[in-house]
């Protein structure tokens, strides 16, 4: 048995052909009730055993449905499909496989009792391309009538529209996507500090009234604030309160857990929320960062003053702890700067 008559060359734009299928995401995936629908009626209708929903990949033809074969697949260089595709707007039929040249040596004609008899649509995709072909087939030589190919490119037509609904879907829900990541990205940029890459004051509204109901204790609150900032700017420039701004905020997000919250509160002032913190922790924690503020390799050596208060049993949020512990700073901006005071526990 001589090996079968293989086409001359691939269909024109085979790369494009390839990436029209691609595009379907279509390949491998589960049976679907609307195309083997489909399938059956082709058969009934054409009155044949075995009809297909035949893909054509680059080395394979896949069924996406099958009725009368119990394969789901087989190599591109035997499949009958692989020459409809080639003139898309023509159905291909092959009266008696054994008489023609193409597939007379062809395993599947030999194969059981053998594919005599072979019509195909070619599908072709919302681009043009033809992806695959609605084909039925027979066990013996024979014809189709005219009523029969009408009714088989009607139901290929309907194939293809399957297949433009899925990749409009699919195109859908890649835009979908898209905008709810354009979303994310959005509101990320709205809830942070451009300067310091930390939590502004607008996020920083929200997290607070996310904690209207009572907070999980326990849980401490820092008001922290660059000394004699101001002075700085004037006698160095902006673009070293700058830089300070950011060896700041990056030496904070150093220092933190991962569900501690720190937010550039306004100008030179920084909050930081430290849930399953106590004050001593707090306290802990902001001698850690002060120490490695002293070690910063900056234009212009700063030190900051913190001032920290616990959230209380029954409180409502972390409001008052907030303002407990601006207070805090504030008492040590006026004992000397440069220091860590605790909230009054009264």
């Amino acid at each position: 048995m001589h090996p079968m008559q293989e086409p001359e060359s691939g269909p024109v734009g085979e790369p494009q052909r390839q990436a029209a299928l691609d595009r379907l995401q279509i390949l491998d995936t589960v049976p679907e009730q609307a195309y083997d629908d489909l399938t059956r009626v082709a058969a009934a209708m054409c009155n044949a055993p075995m009809a297909l929903v035949s893909l054509i990949d680059r080395d394979r033809q896949w069924f996406k449905s099958r009725y009368g074969i119990d394969f789901a697949q087989t190599e591109r260089c035997i499949a009958f499909c692989d020459y409809a595709i080639r003139v898309p707007q023509q159905m291909l039929v092959v009266s008696d496989t054994r008489r023609d040249p193409r597939f007379r040596d062809n395993p599947l004609v030999h194969l059981g009792r053998g594919i005599r008899f072979y019509a195909g649509v070619p599908l072709v995709s919302p681009d043009g391309f033809a992806v695959g072909t609605l084909c039925v087939l027979d066990s013996r030589p024979r014809r189709l009538s005219k009523l029969q190919r009408d009714a088989l490119e009607g139901l290929a037509r309907q194939v293809s529209r399957l297949l433009e609904l899925r990749l409009r879907n699919l195109e859908l829900r890649e835009a979908l996507a898209e905008r709810d990541r354009l979303a994310h990205q959005l509101a990320k940029l709205a809830s942070t500090d451009a300067l310091t890459l930390l939590r502004n004051r607008r996020a920083f509204d929200v997290l607070r009234a996310d904690q209207r109901e009572a907070p999980t204790l326990p849980m401490t609150v820092v008001m922290l604030d660059i000394d004699h900032f101001k002075a700085i700017n004037d006698t160095h420039g902006h673009a070293v309160g700058d830089q300070i701004l950011r060896r700041l905020a990056d030496t904070v997000r150093s220092v933190l857990r991962r569900d501690d919250e720190a937010v550039r509160y306004g100008g030179e002032e920084f909050a930081l929320v430290l849930p399953g913190t106590d004050g001593e922790g707090a306290r802990i924690l902001l001698e850690r960062l002060r120490a490695q503020v002293a070690s910063l390799r900056v234009p212009v050596p700063f030190t900051f003053s913190a001032g920290y208060a616990e959230v209380r049993p029954g409180e409502s949020g972390i409001d008052p702890a907030l303002a407990r512990a601006d207070a805090a700073l504030y008492a040590a901006k006026a004992n000397g700067r440069d220091r860590i005071e605790a909230a009054d526990a009264g």
